[in-house]
């Protein structure tokens, strides 16, 4: 603030008078108060340290005996009189010396420093180049410097790959040829070591070239004070290399020692933060927690923090710490929901074996193409497995989904039936067969698959319920909610994610099925029946056997059934139709398929009932299915499968836990009795899988 401008008079005039400063006398009630005008009111003690140095000197000398050695160099760094006094050897030796040593395991003094120059590298971060602060770059014990990075290159270099220094250690090992001399034993220097197990050696420059300096000072010396000055300064540098070891262990006492304050100051804040919370009600979130929900509350920056706790600071930090706990206690509601709903999940899996297996004993047909997770998704299941009334046992549990099972498995199928029901009669159209009460019961009712197309004749076989196992007309299941969540993050249902709950048409090939069905009908009516009206279990009775026109040879004819014949000719489809045209310009054929005499059906039916030898010990060579999960796979998978963590059934039964798949049979060759002689065709004959005919 400039100083106050004097008011000029006139000569001979008075001065102007000055402001009056008297007290003001204010009236509060019947108290009179004076106060001064202009004053302010400071909180705290009034006062300074100006009239310290004015103090006697035991007192000065009472009070620094008990000061830290940090206090005293910042109190030397004051004023000029506390400098002259505490950096005087004489007077304030003892001083410092009794400040040292109230800190305890501090090494001793390094020789080439002094007292105050020690505390400075010990409890001072400045840079000895810059003077500047350095943050918390910790100091170079060995070196016994601050340093920051921009005087790093000035204070400490990679001297010893540079040409002066190589130039000077070889003069320096010729002048004494008989002595192993290397430059990290002369010269003081920092070690640092890198992430990948590299070493950086540096040296301070301001001790390396005096070194230098004083080695090219001794060229008149002889070779024994050389020697001498060599091993002095191999001692002077292994000591400093001992002092820094020690320094650097009480640095790191010392900073084990602060941490560990700071994490009791934090242990108390936490328990004080509990303290508040438990207040607030939050004491049986907080028993319930576990040890991952303390160690996130505990980890939360306004409470990992070594400061006491206030009011105002829980003021402060309550809304954050409650919404905290919350989120924490949603979680674990989240997994405790999570960890119900899969232990469950294995009551619903071995309710839904036993079903299975209870089918399948009874026929080899009823084969159960519902998974673990479409049961799951069934609204009366999900019900029973978040009931939360009681607490169920596992034979509780168990008992009461076998229960319920059963009907809601063959609602499901039917559900699914009548979505599929609904898909063929669009794809029948105008036909007769669309009229029928259950299109799905028709020999001509099949599936093909857009996705799979062309790999194979299975795609011609999708009929019902087969149609329901297949793959690529499930979708796979959504976390839609955590009911979701908890389902697909079982074990038991990793490999049967996907679900069947509506039968979607966009991978169902309707225009493939409607040529496709003109061959099935073709077949049909080989057989002498009606395609708009007969059943696959009537076709299955009459077991007609056909023969193909196409294919068909003079001595040498393979006899079919309907199914055969279907897939003979979607197997062969370009190849027939290159015959059609050739065979149609020549003789009018209304079908490719025809009957064979009944005498030669029945001695193909015969042959075709002689059942194949199959071998439960050949695990490599015949196809097997679980009875408790319908799994098919070769006879040794299914065993290894049965005694997996699945199913953990040691030795497996045959018809009890697996029962083996019979294929479907080759057709049946007729030859004429002109081939009798050639012995290829008599073990065919011999095999089973041909015979001889008189006439076709």
């Amino acid at each position: 603030m400039p100083p106050r401008r004097k008011t000029t008079t006139e000569a001979g005039s008075k001065p102007a008078p000055r402001r009056s400063t008297r007290a003001k006398t204010i009236k509060k009630g019947t108290t009179a108060v004076a106060r001064r005008a202009g004053h302010r009111n400071v909180r705290g003690l009034r006062g300074g340290l100006a009239n310290m140095p004015n103090m006697p000197l035991d007192v000065l000398l009472e009070i620094f005996g008990f000061l830290h050695p940090r206090d005293l160099l910042s109190l030397a760094r004051t004023s000029r009189d506390f400098r002259a006094f505490l950096m005087s050897r004489t007077r304030s030796l003892a001083l410092w010396k009794a400040a040292r040593q109230q800190i305890e395991g501090l090494p001793d003094v390094p020789p080439p420093l002094s007292e105050p120059a020690y505390a400075n590298l010990l409890f001072f971060n400045y840079c000895h180049g810059c003077l500047k602060a350095t943050g918390n770059s910790p100091a170079i014990w060995s070196l016994l410097i601050h340093c920051c990075n921009a005087c790093k290159d000035d204070m400490e270099s990679d001297v010893g790959l540079t040409q002066p220094t190589s130039c000077a250690m070889i003069r320096l090992r010729k002048s004494i040829p008989t002595t192993s001399i290397r430059l990290l034993d002369l010269t003081h220097s920092a070690v640092r070591r890198g992430q990948l197990g590299n070493c950086d050696i540096s040296y301070h420059r301001v001790d390396f070239y005096a070194f230098l300096r004083t080695w090219k000072g001794m060229k008149d010396a002889t070779v024994e004070e050389k020697k001498q000055f060599i091993k002095e300064r191999e001692v002077l540098v292994a000591e400093r290399k001992k002092v820094a070891e020690r320094l650097y262990h009480w640095e790191k006492d010392v900073k084990a020692q602060q941490d560990a304050v700071k994490e009791a100051i934090k242990e108390d804040r936490f328990a004080a933060v509990l303290d508040k919370l438990r207040e607030e009600g939050w004491g049986e979130e907080l028993e319930k927690m576990g040890r991952w929900g303390q160690h996130r509350l505990y980890n939360m920056p306004v409470i990992c923090r070594p400061n006491k706790l206030t009011d105002r600071g829980w003021g402060n930090m309550r809304d954050e710490v409650i919404e905290c706990i919350e989120n924490i206690r949603a979680k674990r509601l989240r997994t405790e929901y999570r960890t119900m709903i899969n232990k469950r999940m294995g009551y619903l899996k071995r309710a839904l074996q036993t079903y299975t297996q209870a089918e399948l004993l009874q026929s080899k047909d009823c084969i159960v193409y519902v998974t673990l997770t479409d049961c799951a998704l069934i609204p009366e299941i999900r019900a029973v497995l978040e009931d939360t009334s009681q607490d169920f046992s596992a034979e509780q549990m168990t008992a009461q989904l076998v229960d319920v099972l059963p009907a809601l498995v063959a609602r499901w199928t039917e559900e699914r039936k009548s979505e599929l029901a609904t898909i063929m009669v669009k794809v029948l159209g105008d036909s007769d067969a669309a009229h029928v009460a259950d299109p799905l019961d028709l020999a001509i009712a099949h599936f093909k698959c857009k996705g799979c197309y062309g790999y194979g004749s299975e795609t011609y076989s999708l009929r019902f319920p087969a149609v329901l196992g297949h793959s690529c007309f499930r979708t796979r299941l959504d976390f839609a909610d955590s009911y979701h969540d908890a389902v697909l993050s079982d074990l038991s249902t990793c490999n049967t994610r996907t679900v069947l709950n509506t039968v979607s048409s966009s991978l169902i090939a309707a225009e493939d099925m409607k040529k496709s069905m003109k061959i099935v009908r073709e077949v049909i009516e080989a057989c002498r029946c009606d395609p708009d009206s007969v059943t696959f279990a009537e076709m299955e009775a009459r077991d007609t056997r056909l023969r193909c026109l196409l294919c068909a040879q003079v001595s040498q004819q393979t006899l079919f059934t309907w199914q055969a014949a279907i897939e003979h000719t979607t197997s062969r489809d370009d190849s027939h139709n290159y015959l059609r045209g050739r065979k149609e310009g020549r003789v009018p054929v209304r079908s490719f398929w025809e009957c064979v005499p009944e005498e030669h059906a029945a001695t193909a039916r015969a042959l075709e009932a002689v059942p194949e030898r199959l071998s439960v010990k050949d695990d490599y060579l015949h196809d097997a299915m679980c009875m408790w999960c319908c799994r098919r796979n070769l006879v040794g998978e299914i065993k290894r499968h049965l005694q997996g963590f699945e199913h953990a059934i040691q030795e497996p039964q045959l018809d009890v836990d697996f029962f083996l798949r019979k294929e479907p049979r080759e057709p049946i060759t007729m030859y004429s009795n002109l081939y009798s002689k050639i012995p290829s065709k008599i073990a065919l004959v011999k095999s089973g899988k041909a015979f001889f005919a008189e006439s076709f």
